[in-house]
């Protein structure tokens, strides 16, 4: 009897339905995601490259998803309940690296995503005095002195249960 029970078990295995493992879902949103460019001369911020980047690596791996931006700006504007939300939150980051977990899990939920990943990234000018050989471009043996850093900052949220499971900062210094 328990190898009729071991060959059935054997058996279900072989032929038996495989599972499949539903893919994490995380919602990437850049501190600007709102501000658009209305003419041809305008950049992209480095917010929305560095998501574009980053959903588009989500994506090209099957067990994590990610909503693009287009249809994640499109979602949020066409709601009167979640653009207020979404601006506050995002606002509050941009200045004060802040998390507001209440509006960010409403967002999540309209996106049926547990996760969030906020992205903000800035240029700071460096203020420091400049030597003759630095305002001439002369390379030398010195080392010349970077006058910009683009900074980065993300915070991975997990919004079932309010915690930031990640963060992280970026510095690079721009020539």
């Amino acid at each position: 009897m328990k190898f009729v029970v071991k060959v059935f078990f054997l058996i279900c295995l072989i032929f038996g339905t495989s599972v499949k493992a539903e893919p994490f879902k995380v919602l990437v949103l850049p501190v600007d995601l709102f501000k658009v460019c209305e003419n041809y001369y305008c950049f992209d911020e480095p917010t929305e490259i560095f998501a574009n980047d980053i959903i588009s690596e989500f994506n090209r791996n099957n067990k994590i998803s990610s909503t693009n931006l287009y249809d994640v700006r499109k979602t949020i504007s066409a709601s009167q309940t979640l653009k207020p939300l979404a601006t506050s939150a995002l606002h509050k980051y941009k200045v004060t690296h802040g998390v507001d977990f209440t509006s960010l899990k409403k967002i999540a939920q309209a996106f049926n995503s547990n996760s969030i990943l906020l992205i903000s990234s800035s240029v700071v000018q460096n203020s420091q005095k400049h030597d003759i050989w630095e305002i001439m471009e002369v390379a030398s043996v010195f080392e010349l002195y970077n006058s910009y850093t683009l900074e980065t900052r993300m915070v991975l949220l997990d919004n079932v249960n309010d915690v930031v499971m990640w963060s992280g900062s970026y510095k690079k210094h721009l020539g």
